[in-house]
């Protein structure tokens, strides 16, 4: 659409830009109007009262200029160019400016990229913003491939920082009946140092438990 390119022209140009957002030693000027219409984060940054709004500057802290400047392109023009290269970071990103469609976005592109390196990383991300679709595929993917997963690095980190999660990964094996018992109990080991099989090992089998009652 015509607008969309012009509201983009008009970003990278900045004409008439009303506001300055300073990330790191970099200023990007941009305008208040679109900032309050986007952004909810923004649009209270930018009542009158603010600090900010009075200043007509705001210093953001904990995010790349780049990641900032990519953010600040969907807000004008609904397109993120390289979310491919930068798909975890705008997904926090988008969560912290409460950007629903940017964040959906970064949530696809997520999920297509699923990797057994990147898997334990993508769903701690999953988890600390809020992204469901996400999580549950991350999830799936590590239960489904857990032989490999377990083995590397970002595993360790996992059961390490992130107990109640590898609790869910189990849960969903457990669930799912697919896996054999050594891998639930390889994935369960990794968080509660014993075995699922031998922490079973005292549970009498219900057909036992049959037996006895109909022999009393």
């Amino acid at each position: 659409m015509q607008v969309t390119k012009d509201l983009e022209s008009i970003f990278k140009d900045a004409k008439l830009s009303d506001f300055t957002i300073v990330v790191g030693d970099k200023e990007i000027p941009v305008h208040k109007v679109v900032l309050s219409a986007r952004s909810p984060v923004f649009a209270a940054m930018l009542e009158p009262h603010t600090e900010e709004a009075k200043t007509n500057r705001v210093v953001l802290e904990d995010i790349d200029y780049e990641v900032m400047h990519e953010l600040l392109m969907y807000m004008y023009s609904g397109r993120s160019p390289n979310i491919q290269q930068m798909g975890l970071e705008l997904l926090a990103a988008a969560d912290r400016f409460q950007l629903p469609g940017l964040k959906d976005m970064a949530d696809h592109v997520l999920r297509s990229g699923l990797i057994v390196d990147t898997a334990c990383k993508f769903l701690v991300y999953a988890d600390m913003y809020n992204s469901a679709e996400l999580k549950n595929e991350a999830v799936k993917f590590i239960a489904q491939n857990i032989n490999s997963v377990i083995q590397t690095d970002t595993w360790a980190e996992l059961t390490r920082d992130h107990g109640c999660l590898v609790t869910e990964i189990v849960a969903h094996m457990s669930s799912e009946r697919k896996p054999c018992i050594g891998s639930v109990s390889s994935a369960a080991s990794s968080l509660h140092g014993v075995s699922l099989s031998s922490s079973m090992s005292g549970i009498e089998p219900p057909t036992k438990r049959i037996r006895l009652l109909t022999h009393e």
